[in-house]
C-alpha cells in the first residue's frame, strides 16, 4: 500500500525531521566560533543527511577564511597540503575522496573554526570519507600557518 501524496509505502512510519544543535568551540580575545550540527531526515531515506556549518567572528563581525591570510599568500594550497597529509595519517578507507575533498578550492574549506592552537578544518560526511566514518576534523597549528596569517587577525584571535 502506498500512502497518499508520495511514493513511499505506508508501512514506513518515520517522519521528516530536522535537528539543529550548536556548540561554541572557541571564544577568546576578540574571536568567536559557532559550529552548528544539522541533520535533515526525509521519510523513507536510508539515513539522515548531516551537515556541520560554522560561523566565525572577530570583533563581532563575521569573517571569511580568506580574510585570515595575507593577500597572495596562496593559503588554499597550504591548507590543502596540510589537511591531506593529516587525513592520510588517519588511514581513511577512501584515498580518492581525501584527494578530491582536500583540493585547494574554496568550497573544500567552507567549514572551519578557531581553536586554542590554530584552526580546525571540518570536512562533512562524503567530502573525504564515507558516511559511516562521519565528519573529519583536522586541527592545523598556528605554527604551520604563521607565515601566511594576517598579523592583525592573529592578534585578535590568539592574542599574539
Amino acid at each position: 500500500m502506498v500512502s497518499k501524496g508520495d511514493n513511499i509505502p505506508a508501512s514506513v512510519t518515520s517522519k521528516n525531521s530536522l535537528y539543529i544543535d550548536y556548540k561554541i568551540p572557541y571564544q577568546e580575545h576578540e574571536a568567536l566560533s559557532v559550529l552548528f550540527d544539522t541533520s535533515i531526515y526525509y521519510r523513507g531515506a536510508a539515513h539522515p543527511s548531516p551537515a556541520l556549518i560554522s560561523f566565525n567572528f572577530i570583533h563581532g563581525k563575521q569573517v571569511k577564511l580568506e580574510e585570515l591570510f595575507m593577500p597572495d599568500s596562496n593559503y588554499l594550497n597550504r591548507l590543502a597540503k596540510l589537511c591531506q597529509e593529516a587525513l592520510m595519517k588517519k588511514k581513511l578507507p577512501t584515498y580518492d575522496l581525501v584527494k578530491e575533498g582536500t583540493k585547494p578550492k574554496k568550497q573544500n574549506f567552507n567549514t572551519w573554526h578557531f581553536s586554542k592552537n590554530g584552526l580546525v578544518i571540518v570536512f562533512n560526511v562524503y567530502q573525504v570519507a564515507p558516511y559511516f566514518v562521519g565528519p573529519q576534523y583536522v586541527e592545523l597549528p598556528r605554527s604551520a600557518l604563521i607565515d601566511v596569517l594576517n598579523g592583525e587577525i592573529a592578534q585578535a584571535v590568539w592574542g599574539s
